[in-house]
């Protein structure tokens, strides 16, 4: 995707700081950065969201966001990070491109990424409960949905 700006990033057309790259991914500085050290973790293939994601690659992408986030802890003195992926508009993504974001936290930081807490009644959360368990216990034990 020539016109991606993080396609544009990870072909070198576009300067980052790139913390770590190899076969499948990038890291680089987000140059907006949530905290001093806010990564984005890059998928080196074009994809849109974690529906059109490699299952290798995603699984890869964890791997490494496991070991940065031990750096980040010890390195940066993080008292804590958080994993940040936006799916879909209505997840606020913004960019076309998935993003792994890892956000280093401390203490008193300011930064507001509570997810807020609401009350579903007991029919519809059963409801949705029927919904999900077979479909997911199919897709788990290795039947794709795509």
């Amino acid at each position: 995707m020539e016109q991606c700006i993080f396609c544009q990033i990870i072909a070198g057309a576009i300067p980052a700081k790139k913390l770590f790259e190899d076969d499948k991914v990038v890291a680089v500085l987000d140059i907006y950065p949530a905290s001093p050290g806010h990564i984005l973790l890059l998928p080196k293939t074009h994809s849109q969201n974690v529906e059109e994601l490699d299952e290798d690659v995603f699984s890869h992408m964890g791997v490494i966001a496991q070991r940065m986030i031990i750096v980040m802890i010890a390195n940066l003195k993080a008292e804590g990070v958080s994993i940040v992926v936006q799916n879909g508009g209505e997840a606020e993504q913004k960019a076309p491109h998935f993003i792994m974001h890892l956000i280093p936290r401390y203490k008193d930081d300011k930064l507001q990424l509570q997810i807020p807490r609401t009350n579903v009644d007991s029919k519809e959360l059963d409801e949705v409960y029927v919904r999900l368990k077979s479909m997911i216990e199919q897709t788990i034990s290795g039947q794709k949905l795509r």
